[in-house]
């Protein structure tokens, strides 16, 4: 598979992750996707110790750390495999859009799953619902997803603060909604990238972390973004901000003393969160 020659270790790690992507590989913990996640996939350094002989020892990526192990390979004919995947979405998503389809990357895209799920529809196994205004008629929902989008009374959404990831299923935005237009000034765009951040208050977007930790967009209420990223603790990103909105703010101005006042420090190199311990 790998042929013959030196692989090294990048090739290495882009075969692994391949296999996994296709279910065929496993590892034995979540060691090396969180360090993929979280964007950090240097070598490790072992230290020697005095008064022993170092023996030569190799260590590769983080994100290749583990045990890794084959899968069995399962059979099963490609409709048994759509109707698997057609319940893993409706399972992840609740309700099912034409964007969260094509934000899983599906081999023949939302036409396939649609014709799966209209399928489910005259089956009784899900609805067809509108749901998310501007979305389209196609979307397909669950019984129990539903029933709880009924129960919500207009104007009383709790304003809860989440802080996940941006490629985390229950983030609408980038799959089922589009992302908003950058702030004013700002040209860098939100995306649904492996190691961003995004700030969530009543599902709604406030607060847009880029991978590194090191750029911030902010929306809406700013207070309600740099409280929510205060209090979160992400796994595997130091926020260093060198960035809010395209700028660095001064500790003097309305922002920079709003930082302040949740938690973050002006530094020469940029904003961070005291006592952090990312």
């Amino acid at each position: 598979m790998l042929g013959a020659g030196v692989v090294d270790d990048a090739h290495l790690d882009t075969v692994l992750w391949s296999l996994v992507w296709r279910g065929l590989l496993t590892n034995d913990s979540w060691a090396a996707l969180r360090t993929r996640i979280g964007g950090s996939g240097t070598k490790v350094r072992l230290p020697q110790r005095r008064g022993r002989i170092a023996l030569p020892r190799r260590v590769g990526p983080q994100t290749s750390a583990g045990r890794w192990s084959a899968l069995p390979v399962v059979n099963m004919s490609a409709e048994q495999r759509a109707t698997q995947v057609a319940d893993t979405l409706l399972g992840r998503y609740g309700v099912v859009t034409r964007g969260s389809v094509v934000a899983e990357r599906l081999p023949g895209g939302f036409a396939a799953a649609y014709r799966v799920l209209a399928a489910f529809e005259q089956a009784g196994r899900c609805q067809r619902v509108y749901a998310i205004e501007g979305l389209g008629a196609a979307q397909f929902g669950t019984g129990a997803a539903i029933d709880r989008l009924r129960a919500v009374r207009p104007g009383g959404r709790q304003q809860r603060t989440s802080v996940i990831a941006a490629v985390d299923p229950a983030n609408a935005y980038g799959a089922a909604l589009p992302w908003p237009d950058p702030p004013e000034g700002v040209t860098h765009r939100a995306g649904r990238k492996p190691g961003a951040w995004v700030v969530l208050v009543g599902g709604e977007l406030r607060g847009y972390l880029e991978k590194g930790g090191a750029t911030l967009l902010l929306w809406g209420d700013e207070n309600e973004a740099l409280n929510g990223l205060a209090a979160a603790r992400l796994h595997g990103t130091r926020i260093r901000l060198t960035s809010v909105n395209g700028s660095l703010p001064s500790p003097l101005d309305a922002r920079g003393k709003a930082m302040q006042a949740v938690g973050f420090v002006h530094t020469p190199s940029g904003w961070r969160l005291r006592n952090e311990d990312h």
